[in-house]
């Protein structure tokens, strides 16, 4: 058995950690850092040092214009949608978690990051510098927002207050100044024990100022410049999560590293000043060269603003002395360590363009522009520089005849002074044209670089000149081939990306302490990272087909139309027509497809038929039902029918006591007038036998007997028309009758007299 080995020094660690760096890739004095540098200044099209003094100094700008018209392509397949990669279930149990899992880790990559810069830069860097990286980990921040609330009443303080993550600040309290008391009582009620009443206080009103804290934990992913990436050169794959030895190095000042919770002094340095000034980092500062030398009075007047290369290693080594290496995580500044504990995961993820057999660099597209874009930038030259001798040609002069400060001088309007014959002291030397020569060999040279990349940006302008050039069918063999090209470098990328949800995956189960309610597909729901499990595969479900955008929407078109084909024989379900329709709303550019489609798993299911022994059971029952309704509306219309029988002898003896009401009301009138009469009649005798006196007593008698005899007397009263309507109401009530009955339900509606 072999003895136990002693557990590794920190200063053995840091002599491995020395002697790796030295070994790896990107380190400062390799030729990885140089490639970089170079690939650089072809992107910012800087000379190339081979200029000639008084000669065209142009630089094509192959690098560049290739990047920059691939870069929108590659972007478009990752960020178009809402789903870039897809948790794979580890069982049918485990279906809805790993579709849950799914959304909050897209949710979180590409909402809750800048998603657009992050994948931009990163494939960028891949494109330029053959190697793009990023940076995953776990962010935790408190967002404070101060709130100022004015006139709340106390119900509604209650409620703001009832937040635990507010806090007050300030708070002041006065009456409803818009407060009216309700009118005092009556004095007579005070006078009845009541006593006298004092109005009720105005409602108090709060200003309050509070501060809110939210609390913000979350996966956070870093673009890394590919220059601060140490890779061992043993390590064989673009993936990292195998490396044996990969070192982030960085700047930091020592008041950040402070912040991080490091323990450092003002004194401590790291050694590796000279690094400040590699080859990669003078190329890629455009415009601070001389940055450097402003830092030292910085230093002076703040050390804890002094800037230190900060290492954060990971190394797989046997450092506990049991025989197996495991992997850890060393920061340290210098030989000083800061931090060194055990790790489980490597945070970061690369992507390169083209992958090279068995290198963890593969190659990028200053490798396929190189070669074009230095013969295009000789050509471009020299037809510049045939140009300018065309326009400002060489001549052969008699100096003895010639003023030569004259000829060095080419003006418009200038004058060369010459004494004798000009034309035989003067003769202008001929140059050939070439410069359409050259155009077309930097067009030549454009279609190399084509092939070589697999970007045309003469085939995707279709411009009219191309049009008049090509055919149809060269333009959409040329399209189709070059995007083939664009179309396995993103499948490569595809692997990167892979990696980086993998990451935020692990990273948010591991570090999440609470669960938060956030909105995925259109729905409120609640996730709780604490619940989920280790995801070891995931699948890629982003579009990485072939061809444009129209012609994969054509080609879904198509596809929905045998769809719909193939749901009249069964072999196509409702899911399988929202997939189609989700991914064609994506291709056309709208993120999220469930404005225009509804997910049939979240609608309410359908009710399956039942088998035919069962139908035919709820036909019997159905039968059984509508003759027992038979039978209660034929038992309804009788009752109905002796309903109306007795309605109408109702109606009978109603009629014959309205009509003895009104045979007495009748003969209650005729004994009224009769008794009217007789009295009119006595007070008529009683004046007559006046008027007789008064004829015995006075001359006058004669015309007082004439008036009173001439005295109109009272009328009879006519009780026909009454005697009249008794008649008629007994004629009615003797009349014969019928029932009348609703025509739609049968029901008895009353009785009518029969003419």
């Amino acid at each position: 058995m072999e003895a136990a080995r002693p557990k590794m020094s920190e200063k053995a660690l840091m002599g491995l950690i020395r002697t790796l760096e030295t070994e790896s890739y990107g380190f400062g004095s390799g030729t990885l850092a140089e490639a970089r540098a170079y690939a650089i200044d072809r992107y910012m099209a800087r000379a190339y040092g081979n200029e000639v003094e008084g000669r065209s100094n142009a630089v094509a700008t192959d690098l560049r214009d290739t990047v920059e018209w691939a870069l929108p392509q590659i972007l478009r397949v990752f960020l178009s949608g809402d789903e870039v990669v897809k948790c794979t279930p580890t069982g049918p149990e485990d279906e809805q978690a790993a579709k849950q899992e799914t959304d909050y880790v897209n949710y979180v990559i590409l909402q809750r990051n800048d998603s657009f810069n992050v994948f931009s830069t990163w494939f960028r860097d891949a494109l330029i510098s053959k190697v793009g990286y990023v940076k995953t980990y776990w962010t935790e921040r408190t967002d404070v927002r101060r709130e100022e609330y004015r006139g709340l009443s106390d119900d509604s303080l209650a409620v703001i207050l009832a937040d635990p993550e507010v806090e007050v600040v300030s708070h002041a309290e006065y009456p409803d100044p818009s407060f009216v008391p309700p009118p005092m009582p009556a004095p007579e009620a005070m006078s009845m024990g009541q006593g006298p009443m004092s109005p009720p206080p105005a409602p108090l009103l709060h200003d309050v100022v509070l501060r809110r804290t939210q609390p913000c934990a979350h996966v956070k992913i870093d673009n890394v410049p590919p220059e601060e990436i140490y890779v061992h050169r043993t390590h064989r794959a673009v993936s990292l999560q195998d490396v044996s030895f990969l070192q982030h190095r960085t700047l930091k000042t020592i008041s950040e590293l402070r912040q991080d919770g490091y323990d450092v002094s003002d004194d401590d340095t790291d050694g590796q000043d000279d690094e400040e000034n590699d080859a990669v980092t003078t190329a890629r500062d455009r415009f601070n060269d001389d940055a450097w030398q402003n830092e030292e009075n910085t230093e002076a007047a703040d050390p804890s603003l002094r800037r230190v290369w900060v290492r954060e290693s990971y190394i797989r080594c046997d450092y506990d002395g049991d025989g197996v290496a495991e992997l850890r995580r060393v920061c340290h500044i210098g030989s000083k360590v800061l931090h060194n504990e055990e790790a489980d995961l490597i945070p970061f993820a690369a992507v390169t363009p083209i992958v090279f057999p068995h290198r963890h660099v593969g190659l990028g597209f200053d490798d396929l522009c190189d070669m074009p874009s230095q013969i295009k930038t000789q050509l471009m030259r020299q037809g510049l520089d045939n140009m300018h001798l065309a326009n400002n040609g060489r001549y052969v002069v008699d100096v003895d005849r010639v003023n030569i400060d004259d000829m060095l001088q080419s003006r418009p309007g200038g004058i060369v002074r010459a004494r004798g014959e000009p034309s035989t002291a003067v003769l202008p030397l001929v140059h050939p044209q070439t410069f359409a020569a050259a155009m077309q060999g930097m067009e030549w040279v454009d279609a190399w670089r084509g092939v070589s990349t697999g970007v045309f940006p003469e085939a995707q302008n279709m411009s009219a000149d191309i049009l008049n050039n090509a055919t149809a069918t060269g333009i959409a063999q040329a399209i189709s081939a070059g995007q083939a090209r664009v179309e396995a470098i993103t499948r490569a990328f595809a692997a990167g990306v892979k990696d980086l949800f993998q990451l935020a995956h692990a990273i948010t189960l591991k570090n999440a302490t609470r669960a938060e309610k956030i909105k995925l597909n259109n729905e409120w729901v609640t996730v709780n990272p604490r619940e989920w499990v280790a995801r070891t595969d995931m699948t890629i479900t982003v579009g990485l087909g072939s061809g444009t955008r129209e012609s994969r929407v054509q080609q879904l078109m198509q596809l929905a139309g045998l769809q719909a084909q193939g749901v009249q024989v069964g072999i196509v379900t409702p899911k399988n027509l929202y997939n189609t329709g989700k991914r064609i709303s994506e291709e056309l550019g709208y993120k999220n497809a469930d404005e225009f489609w509804t997910d049939p798993a979240k609608q309410q299911p359908q009710p399956k038929e039942p088998p035919p022994e069962v139908q035919a059971a709820q036909i019997a029952a159905q039968g059984m039902a509508q003759a027992e309704g038979i039978k209660a509306q034929t038992a309804n219309q009788r009752a109905q029918i002796d309903a109306g029988v007795e309605l109408e002898k109702a109606s009978k003896d109603e009629a014959v006591k309205r009509y003895e009401i009104l045979v007495d009301a009748a003969t209650k009138l005729l004994i009224s007038r009769r008794e009217q009469e007789t009295e009119v009649m006595k007070v008529a005798a009683d004046a007559e036998q006046r008027a007789n006196e008064a004829v015995l007593t006075a001359h006058e008698a004669k015309g007082v007997a004439d008036a009173a005899n001439s005295r109109e007397q009272p009328s009879p009263v006519d009780l026909s028309p009454m005697m009249e309507a008794i008649a008629s109401l007994v004629a009615t009530l003797n009349a014969p009758r019928e029932l009348v009955r609703d025509p739609k339900t049968g029901r008895a509606m009353g009785v009518r007299t029969v003419q």
